[in-house]
């Protein structure tokens, strides 16, 4: 039945998916007659029929009155792409701000032409990555650091956090799988992944070696390693100075700019390839750094609604 109704099948009486409901109607029917049948309810017995039978006439009625020589031609989009489901996250979300208020000499159409055209809707999400990796791409251009870094920062990183070299380890690993995926470059596979032997011998791999037989696990390469290890570095010493907000990116990438980051890659592709993971990392990372603000404000606001429901039953 299902076969039935896709765009790809044209629509004629003697098809054979149209065949095989009929035939399936008459050996159901014939089924019922039967003394020793499995037992059926009769409102399942019903249910079947009708949906079949009105199958059909679906399919007589769109061929014969409608003309359709191929059905569901002008269904719409129940599973949309990225990109539409972005165009519509983006209208939804800016609905209350180009709606005008009532009583006002700004009439909708003109308000929403204004705040929102069809090629901004497209490229503006692209315009904010593209500078994202130019800046990345920058920092790795220069082989001096573009920032000094303070005295200060060594000195006084009291409350900032450090990241162990097995935790390390295991993220870089996870790294190294996810950018394998992409990368056809055989030189390049070599230095982003250290072989099990080799791998198995290092301290900082023993969450790797204790978790090897669920698979999937990999030895991240010595460079990737350093390299991992430097971002992770940036990123504390960020979040450190400030919580987590919108200049939360901004920040750590300025501290990216006091550093002299490692390559990972052969020597063409390089620069690509580093750019790639350093991307990959910081993403993550703020992934991770958004959901423990979110728990944390999440908490935050329960601890209050606990106190005022307190200070009710107190009062």
């Amino acid at each position: 039945m299902i076969d039935c109704l896709i765009t790809s099948v044209k629509t004629h009486p003697n098809h054979k998916f149209l065949q095989a409901i009929l035939e399936f109607l008459q050996f159901f029917e014939n089924w019922e007659n039967l003394e020793n049948k499995i037992p059926v309810s009769k409102s399942t017995s019903i249910g079947l029929k009708v949906t079949l039978r009105a199958t059909l006439e679906i399919l007589d009625m769109l061929k014969n009155e409608c003309g359709y020589k191929y059905l569901m031609i002008i269904r719409g989009n129940d599973y949309p792409d990225p990109k539409m489901f972005a165009q519509v996250y983006r209208l939804a979300s800016t609905f209350s701000l180009i709606r005008p208020p009532k009583g006002s000499n700004v009439s909708g159409d003109n308000l929403l032409k204004n705040l929102m055209k069809p090629d901004e809707v497209l490229s503006s999400s692209n315009q904010e990555r593209e500078s994202w990796l130019r800046k990345i791409d920058a920092i790795l251009e220069d082989t001096e650091p573009q920032v000094e870094g303070s005295s200060l920062d060594e000195d006084h990183d009291y409350n900032e956090a450090v990241t162990s070299d097995v935790v390390q380890s295991y993220i870089a690993g996870y790294i190294t799988r996810k950018m394998q995926k992409n990368v056809k470059c055989s030189d390049c596979l070599t230095t982003l992944r250290m072989s099990a032997v080799d791998g198995q011998q290092l301290q900082r791999n023993d969450v790797i070696n204790k978790m090897s037989r669920f698979g999937g696990l990999l030895y991240a390469s010595s460079e990737l390693f350093e390299l991992t290890k430097q971002l992770e570095k940036c990123i504390l010493r960020a979040v450190s100075k400030a919580l987590t907000n919108v200049e939360t990116i901004s920040q750590i990438y300025h501290e990216l700019k006091k550093v002299n980051l490692i390559n990972v890659g052969c020597f063409q592709h390089e620069r690509e390839l580093t750019v790639k993971i350093i991307d990959v990392y910081i993403v993550m990372r703020a992934h991770f750094l958004a959901k423990s603000e979110n728990k944390r404000y999440d908490a935050a606001k329960t601890k209050t609604k606990m106190n005022r429901k307190n200070a009710k039953l107190y009062s």
